[in-house]
């Protein structure tokens, strides 16, 4: 259908979608409505990887057993996302086509490296989330594509996470938000490091390869300070009328601290 009418949208849980149209910023000739097609729901743990089908609620993805124990940084993000009412319509799916640049999924997405699986006519492919995601509201998807599924990296039992975020009410998008995954070695020491940010570019950023110089290093709040400081240095926050670049500098410094405390207590089992 997507090849057969040009200019067609398909509608996952219309969170976003509906929103534009009726302020007419999107205008649509056809649309495909997704919400009976149960094949593109679900979230199964497949080897390595958990796999969430397109259609999947945001709520079920806050709630799933399987993702609080094989990836709980999604599942907690998912949980700060809206109301009530948009975590029970909106889809994990439409969220990353959206593309939002404020949003919960893309950082988390682009944080851990999440693959997303497109079809078309006849054909399939993989995306990495570094492509998938172009800009604000613009995705590799091409017109006859759509996004069937998404597949994340099962967290080890020596990773430890947090995801921090301040907002000025409840449900508004963050000004500032921060995704961390911390693998630890045998021997306490730093393995590696998933981190992302909102709010401190004019998108989701992964900065996981600029903290290479600091694993295989033990946890000490120095390591942090210096740490939070080397990343700070790589942002390029920007000025809107009622939020400076400045504040979202000093937000981003007092989350990415906290995010890395909480990490580290759930390493230690002092914190679940």
């Amino acid at each position: 259908m997507l090849d057969q009418y040009p200019g067609t949208k398909m509608i996952a849980g219309g969170q976003s979608l509906a929103p534009m149209m009726n302020m007419r910023m999107a205008h649509i000739e056809q649309l495909i409505d997704l919400d009976l097609l149960s094949e593109l729901s679900g979230i199964k743990a497949a080897s390595s990887q958990v796999v969430i089908g397109a259609m999947t609620r945001h709520h079920a993805v806050a709630n799933s057993a399987i993702l609080q124990q094989q990836c709980p940084l999604l599942a907690a993000a998912a949980k700060t996302i809206g109301h009530y009412v948009i975590r029970q319509r909106g889809t994990i799916g439409g969220s990353l086509c959206h593309a939002d640049p404020a949003a919960q999924m893309p950082l988390i997405a682009l944080t851990l490296n999440a693959q997303f699986h497109v079809k078309s006519l006849g054909q399939e492919r993989t995306i990495a989330a570094a492509d998938f995601f172009q800009g604000a509201m613009t995705t590799a998807l091409q017109e006859n594509e759509f996004l069937y599924a998404i597949s994340y990296p099962c967290f080890s039992h020596q990773t430890a996470w947090a995801f921090e975020l301040f907002n000025r009410r409840h449900g508004d998008y963050a000004i500032v938000s921060v995704a961390l995954a911390v693998e630890y070695d045998a021997s306490h020491l730093i393995r590696n490091i998933r981190i992302g940010l909102n709010g401190v570019a004019d998108f989701a950023k992964d900065y996981s390869a600029d903290c290479e110089a600091f694993l295989h290093q033990p946890y000490s709040e120095q390591w942090v300070a210096e740490l939070t400081q080397h990343l700070m240095s790589k942002f390029a926050p920007f000025d809107e009328e009622r939020i400076s670049a400045s504040y979202r500098l000093d937000l981003s410094k007092s989350l990415i601290t906290s995010a890395f405390q909480r990490a580290h207590r759930r390493f230690l089992k002092e914190e679940a």
